[in-house]
C-alpha cells in the first residue's frame, strides 16, 4: 500500500494545475501558446478579417471616386476620316448665268481633333450628398472590419480554452490511469495472499477499463479541439499545441451601467450602423436633388480641317474655342423620382430600427456578459475549494485503506470524486476565460 500512496503523491500535491498555475512540462515538440499569441495568429490568418478590411479599402476607393466627380473632368478625342467616291463640292448658281461657281471645296482627309472641360456648379446638392454618403459607407465599412476583428479574437479564444480544458481533462485521466494500474497491481497481491475478496479485484479492474476508455475519450476531444485551434491560427491541422495561460486575468473594471454606455459608445458594429444611417438620409438628399436643375461650366477646344465653324476654309486647319453654361433641368420622368425618393425615406427608417433594436441588444448583451463573469468568478472559486477537499479526502481514503480500515471500493469511489472535480476545476478556467473574452466582445475589443 505505501507503493500506492507514493504514486499518489504526485497527483496529490502536484497536479494543481489550475488553482496554482504549477508549470507543466510541454509536450514534445509542441507549440506553446499564451492566449494572446494565439489570438494575434488567429488576427494575422483569419480570411474574414481579410476579407472585411478589403471591402473596407473598396469603400474607401468608392469614396474617392464620388470626390473626384466634383472636380472638372476634361476629356480629348480625336480623328481622322478619309472620303471616298466622287464628293461634290457646293456650288451656287446666280440667276442669269448658265454656269455655277464653286464657294469652297471639300477635303478628302478630314482631321478633327478636340479638348473640352466641364465642371459642375450646381448639382441640386446631389454630389455633396452623395460624396458624404459614401465617406459615411467607407467609415461603416472600416467599422466592421474592427468588429469583425474582435469576433474572430472571441472565436480563438473560445477554442483556445476549449483545448486548455480538454488537454487539462486528458491530464487528470492519464494521472489517474496511472494510478489506477498501481492499485490494480497492490490488490492482485492482496488477493493472492487472501487478504481480500475476488470481488474487489474485479471492481477495481472494471474501474480501470473504464478510465482507460475516458483516456480514449478524451484524447479524441483533444484531437478535435486542436484542430478547431489550428485552422483558426493558420497552423497544420496536426500541428501538437500546448497552452501557456499564464496568470490569471484581471477582473474587467466598471459597472455595468458604465460597461452598457462604453459598449453603446464604442461597439464598432453599433457605431457602423450609425454610419450607414447617415449614409442614408444623404441618399435622401440625393434623391430629393434630382427634382432641381443641373448647371455646369463647360469649355471646348476644336482643332480640325475642315473646322465646321469655319466655312470659309474648308481645306485648312482652324482652331477654335468655346464656353459657357449648360442647364440641364429632368422636368418629367413618368413618376420615377417620388419613386426613389419614397424608397430612400424607406430605407432610412428600417436602417433607424435596426439601429435601435441593435442599442437593446448591446445593453441586454453587455449585462449578460457581466452575470456571466461574476457568475464564472463565483464557479471557480468553488471548483477550486472542491477539488482542494476531494484531493484532501481522497488522501485520507488512501491512508485508511493503506491501513485497512476502509475497502477498495472506498478509494475507487474517492480516485472518481477526485478526478471529476479537477475536471469541474479546468472546464471553470476554461469558462471563466471564455466569460471575460465574451465580454471583450460585447464592448467590440480585442484586448
Amino acid at each position: 500500500m505505501r507503493i500506492l500512496l507514493f504514486l499518489a503523491l504526485p497527483f496529490f500535491f502536484g497536479g494543481d494545475l489550475l488553482g496554482q498555475q504549477v508549470p507543466r512540462p510541454a509536450l514534445e515538440g509542441a507549440t506553446e501558446l499564451t492566449p494572446e499569441e494565439a489570438v494575434r495568429l488567429g488576427l494575422e490568418h483569419s480570411r474574414l478579417v481579410g476579407a472585411a478590411r478589403a471591402d473596407a479599402g473598396a469603400a474607401r476607393a468608392a469614396f474617392r471616386q464620388v470626390q473626384a466627380s466634383r472636380l472638372p473632368a476634361v476629356r480629348v478625342r480625336g480623328d481622322y476620316r478619309r472620303l471616298v467616291g466622287d464628293v461634290p463640292a457646293p456650288d451656287i448658281a446666280i440667276p442669269g448665268f448658265d454656269t455655277t461657281f464653286a464657294i469652297f471645296p471639300i477635303p478628302r482627309d478630314q482631321v478633327h481633333t478636340e479638348i473640352s472641360l466641364e465642371q459642375p456648379l450646381f448639382q441640386g446638392g446631389r454630389l455633396r450628398n452623395q460624396a458624404r454618403a459614401a465617406e459615411h459607407e467607407a467609415e461603416a465599412a472600416g467599422l466592421l472590419a474592427e468588429q469583425e476583428e474582435a469576433d474572430v479574437a472571441l472565436g480563438v479564444r473560445s477554442a483556445y480554452w476549449e483545448l486548455y480544458r480538454a488537454r487539462s481533462g486528458m491530464e487528470s485521466v492519464e494521472a489517474a490511469l496511472t494510478q489506477m494500474e498501481a492499485h490494480v497491481r497492490d490488490l492482485e497481491n492482496l488477493f493472492e495472499e487472501g487478504v481480500i475478496l475476488r470481488s474487489e479485484l474485479l471492481a477495481a479492474l472494471t474501474r480501470r477499463s473504464e478510465v482507460r476508455l475516458d483516456l480514449v475519450e478524451a484524447n479524441n476531444a483533444v484531437r478535435v479541439a486542436a484542430l478547431e485551434l489550428n485552422r483558426l491560427i493558420g497552423l497544420p491541422l496536426d500541428a501538437e499545441v500546448e497552452p501557456v495561460p499564464g496568470a490569471d486575468p484581471q477582473p474587467l473594471g466598471g459597472d455595468p451601467e458604465r460597461l452598457v454606455q462604453q459598449a453603446l459608445e464604442d461597439r464598432p458594429h453599433l457605431r457602423a450602423l450609425e454610419e450607414r444611417t447617415r449614409a442614408l438620409e444623404r441618399q435622401v438628399g440625393v434623391a430629393r436633388g434630382t427634382w432641381l436643375p443641373e448647371v455646369s461650366l463647360v469649355a471646348r477646344y476644336t482643332y480640325a480641317r475642315p473646322n465646321p465653324l469655319v466655312l470659309t476654309e474648308m481645306d485648312e486647319f482652324r482652331g477654335i474655342g468655346e464656353a459657357g453654361i449648360l442647364l440641364s433641368w429632368s422636368v418629367f420622368e413618368g413618376g420615377r423620382r417620388p419613386a426613389q425618393a419614397a424608397e430612400a425615406q424607406s430605407r432610412l427608417r428600417a436602417a433607424e430600427e435596426r439601429l435601435a433594436d441593435a442599442r437593446e441588444q448591446v445593453d441586454v448583451n453587455v449585462q449578460r456578459r457581466v452575470l456571466e463573469t461574476v457568475r464564472a468568478d463565483e464557479a471557480l472559486a468553488v471548483a477550486r475549494e472542491h477539488a482542494e477537499q476531494a484531493e484532501e479526502a481522497f488522501r485520507v481514503i488512501s491512508e485508511q485503506f493503506e491501513e485497512g480500515v476502509v475497502l477498495s471500493a472506498q478509494v475507487l469511489e474517492a480516485e472518481q470524486v477526485h478526478r471529476a472535480a479537477q475536471a469541474g476545476r479546468a472546464a471553470a478556467v476554461a469558462q471563466q476565460a471564455v466569460a471575460r473574452a465574451a465580454l471583450l466582445n460585447a464592448l467590440g475589443q480585442v484586448w
